[in-house]
């Protein structure tokens, strides 16, 4: 019987384990994006917050970072700027997200909804975009502490 050695090859790669350039660096697998476009210093900039889950066998937590992007040549795009989501600390799963254009009054801006994943709580992160390689954060909810104490029952 004739094996074509393409397949054969497939077959190796695929049962072969793949080492990532630093061992200690589990790439996690992107879950959510989007992207916007602000003003900042009479120029435009564009930027988009990435998502990433990362799985234990205990648990799932999400990462993220917001990429400034210069798509000035058309057809290509680098990202210059990087700036990591550190408020997600690494106990919060994203739900969703969402982004919100400036407006006359308001700077450009993403929402999270998050849940964190040991205590079950939800919240949302609110990142304001203040210019290119920095934002502000602001909770709604309160998604990194404990549940509150359910109350006591009624006395009878």
């Amino acid at each position: 019987m004739w094996i074509h050695t393409q397949t054969v090859l497939l077959a190796l790669l695929a049962a072969c384990p793949v080492a990532a350039g630093d061992g200690a660096a589990i790439p996690g697998d992107v879950t959510h994006v989007a992207a916007g476009r602000s003003r900042f210093d009479g120029r435009w900039s564009d930027f988009r917050l990435v998502i990433t889950g990362i799985c234990s066998p205990e648990h799932c937590f999400s990462s993220g970072r917001i990429e400034w992007v210069d798509g000035s040549i058309p057809g290509k795009s680098a990202v210059i700027k990087t700036a990591p989501v550190e408020e997600l600390e690494s106990v919060l799963v994203v739900r969703s997200i969402a982004f919100h254009p400036m407006q006359a009054s308001q700077p450009a801006s993403f929402e999270i909804d998050a849940v964190n994943t040991y205590t079950a709580q939800v919240g949302r992160i609110t990142l304001t975009i203040t210019g290119v390689g920095s934002y502000e954060a602001a909770f709604s909810g309160d998604p990194l502490n404990a549940p509150p104490d359910p109350a006591p029952p009624p006395d009878r």
